[in-house]
């Protein structure tokens, strides 16, 4: 079994199943995908990867709203949060286990009013701790000036961090008093770790030459022309690290971006070895 096909099974069994294969079990992840293939009539475990990873248009794969509803993020873990969460950031930890770990760095490219790159943030502090000796940042980035201020003032209301579990609101918010009674602002440790820029991504010079972990791009490239989508593509295809991935939206279009493989729904992964 190739080793990107047993990630993707070991992916589907955690997700469904709550099951989380070792790294020792890729002999039972085969064993049980071959029930499948005969069933099926599939050539091969690979074929079969494939024909999971095509069926996001027609099935309800776990964290993906369904086709034609816009995902409303706000301050939530769905979608490609809870993949990041309970896959991508595990599998991190996993890769460097033993050794000191090396920066990890995440790229939204539309920061709107920042809430989104804040819970990433909490993500990210809840998994790889917000103490000196971890190196993980996130740039953010919107052509919006307005919206740049927003996301930097980083100042929400109650109804909006709402759906937040209690303990992040109080080890990642402010309450505020006085004339800010009922909203909530980001403490400092969490901001220090994001930059926002302004900068149009589609037109302007990209200011970043290390590459990135997670690219974090949900929902936009639907509203722009094809072949502006294919330019962009290439370019947030180049800025990962190997073994990065690229995580779209699920109104977004799906890209055939070699070597870049679907490897989740919207999600596309960079080979380790290019």
């Amino acid at each position: 079994m190739r080793e990107d096909d047993y990630e993707f099974i070991k992916l589907l069994a955690y997700h469904y199943r709550g099951i989380d294969f070792g790294s020792d079990v890729a002999v039972s992840a085969s064993l049980t995908a071959e029930n499948h293939l005969s069933a099926d009539n599939f050539t091969s475990i690979s074929d079969y990867c494939r024909f999971l990873q095509e069926q996001r248009a027609s099935d309800a794969w776990p964290g993906t709203a369904p086709e034609g509803e816009p995902p409303t993020v706000r301050f939530n873990e769905e979608g490609h949060l809870g993949f990041l969460r309970g896959y991508v950031l595990p599998e991190f930890l996993r890769r460097h286990g033993g050794e000191t770990l090396p920066p990890f760095r995440v790229w939204t490219p539309s920061a709107h009013a920042g809430d989104e790159t804040y819970v990433l943030a909490m993500l990210l502090g809840q998994t790889l701790g917000l103490k000196s000796d971890s190196e993980w940042s996130i740039e953010s980035s919107d052509e919006d000036p307005l919206n740049l201020q927003k996301a930097r003032v980083g100042i929400y209301p109650e109804s909006i961090i709402a759906s937040l579990p209690s303990k992040w609101v109080d080890r990642y918010f402010q309450r505020g008093f006085g004339p800010q009674k009922g909203n909530y602002r980001i403490k400092p440790r969490i901001q220090e770790r994001i930059t926002f820029r302004e900068f149009d991504f589609q037109n302007d010079k990209l200011p970043y030459k290390t590459p990135f972990n997670v690219i974090f791009c949900r929902n936009t490239l639907s509203g722009i022309e094809s072949a502006a989508q294919a330019k962009l593509v290439a370019i947030f295809q180049g800025l990962l690290s190997p073994g990065g991935y690229l995580l779209l939206g699920s109104l977004d279009p799906i890209f055939d971006i070699s070597p870049l493989e679907l490897f989740y729904p919207s999600a596309y992964r960079k080979p380790l070895i290019s």
